[in-house]
C-alpha cells in the first residue's frame, strides 16, 4: 500500500485520537464541575442544618426558662402580643425589664443575622400571637408538610435579591411553650410550629465559581499537553513514513535504472551475437566457394 495512503489514514485517526482525547476532558471537566456544584449545595446545607441546630437549642434553652427578662429600650419594647402576668417588671434599683419570648429572641437574632449578611432564620408557625412572625408561603407550605409527617424542608431561593439556601424543620410543644401558647389547645409533644434557616449563597458561589475556574484551567492545560504529545507522536510517524517512503522510491528508482542497464548490456550482446552470426556465416560461404573452385 503506498505510504501516502498510509500517512492520509495516520492523519485521519490523529484527529480521531484527538477528538476523543477532547470528549474525554471536557466529560471529566463536566464531571468535575458538577462535583463541585453538589460540594457547595452540601456545604450550604450542613450550614443551614448546622445552624438550625445551634437556633434550636438556643430557643430549648430560652423556653425551659420561660424566657429572659431584658430592660426595656428603643430596640427592645414591651411585646404587646405577650399576654401573661409579669410580662413587665422593674427591679428594686428601678430597671423595667420585659420578658423575651423565644420568638422574640429568634426575631432580634434574625435581625443581627441579616446585618451581618449571614442568612436568615425564622420562628414562625401557622398558629401565631404575634402577626409579625407570619409565614411567608415557602413556610406555609412546609408546616403544612410538617402535619402530614414531614421532618424537613428544604430549597433554595432568593431573599432580597440574593440566593439562599433554606431549611425548615418543626418544633414541637415542651412543658415550657404553655406558658405563653396553652390558649391555643397545645399539648405537650404537638407541633407547634418550625424554624426556617436560609444561609445566604453568594460566598459558597463565590467559592465555587473559583474551584470551576482552577480546575477548568488545569484540564484545560491536561488537554493541552496530550493534544500536543498526539500531534508530535504523528507528526514524527508521518515523517518516518515519508523517510521510508523516499528510500523506497530511491530503491524502485536504482532497481529501474539496473534494469535498463541489464536491457542495455542485454541489446548490445544480442547485436553482438547477430554480428558473430552473419561473420560466421559469410566466412563459412567464403570457405564453400573456396572449396568449389579448388575442385574445379
Amino acid at each position: 500500500m503506498p505510504y501516502s495512503s498510509i500517512q492520509r489514514k495516520v492523519a485521519v485517526y490523529t484527529w480521531w485520537i484527538v477528538s476523543l482525547w477532547t470528549v474525554i476532558i471536557v466529560g471529566l471537566t463536566w464531571w468535575d464541575i458538577a462535583t463541585i456544584r453538589e460540594f457547595t449545595r452540601a456545604k450550604a446545607i450542613g450550614e443551614a442544618r448546622a445552624n438550625f441546630q445551634k437556633d434550636l437549642i438556643f430557643r430549648d434553652w430560652a423556653t425551659s426558662h420561660g424566657g429572659v427578662y431584658v430592660p426595656i429600650d428603643e430596640s427592645t419594647p414591651s411585646n404587646q402580643y405577650l399576654e401573661i402576668v409579669d410580662r413587665d417588671i422593674t427591679t428594686p434599683s428601678g430597671v423595667r425589664l420585659t420578658l423575651m419570648n423565644p420568638a422574640y429572641m429568634m426575631r432580634q437574632i434574625n435581625d443581627i443575622y441579616n446585618k451581618a449578611g449571614m442568612g436568615y432564620i425564622h420562628l414562625t408557625s401557622l398558629k401565631l400571637l404575634n402577626p409579625n412572625n407570619k409565614p411567608d408561603p415557602w413556610e406555609e407550605a412546609a408546616l403544612k408538610s410538617f402535619e402530614l409527617g414531614k421532618t424537613e424542608a428544604m430549597g433554595e431561593m432568593d431573599i432580597g435579591g440574593a440566593p439562599h439556601m433554606r431549611i425548615m424543620r418543626p418544633i414541637k410543644v415542651v412543658q415550657g411553650c404553655l406558658k405563653c401558647h396553652a390558649s391555643f389547645g397545645y399539648k405537650v409533644g404537638d407541633i407547634r410550629g418550625g424554624i426556617s434557616v436560609a444561609v445566604a449563597m453568594d460566598g459558597h458561589y463565590r467559592r465555587q465559581r473559583h474551584d470551576i475556574i482552577q480546575r477548568s484551567t488545569s484540564m484545560g492545560i491536561v488537554w493541552i499537553f496530550g493534544f500536543v504529545l498526539v500531534l508530535g507522536g504523528s507528526a514524527g510517524l508521518r515523517m518516518e513514513m515519508s523517510r521510508r517512503e523516499q528510500a523506497e522510491m530511491d530503491l524502485l528508482r536504482h532497481k529501474e535504472s539496473l534494469e535498463d542497464q541489464v536491457k542495455e548490456r542485454t541489446a548490445d550482446l544480442n547485436k553482438l551475437n547477430d554480428e558473430l552470426k552473419k561473420e560466421i556465416v559469410e566466412r563459412q560461404k567464403e570457405s564453400v566457394l573456396n572449396l568449389v573452385e579448388t575442385k574445379v
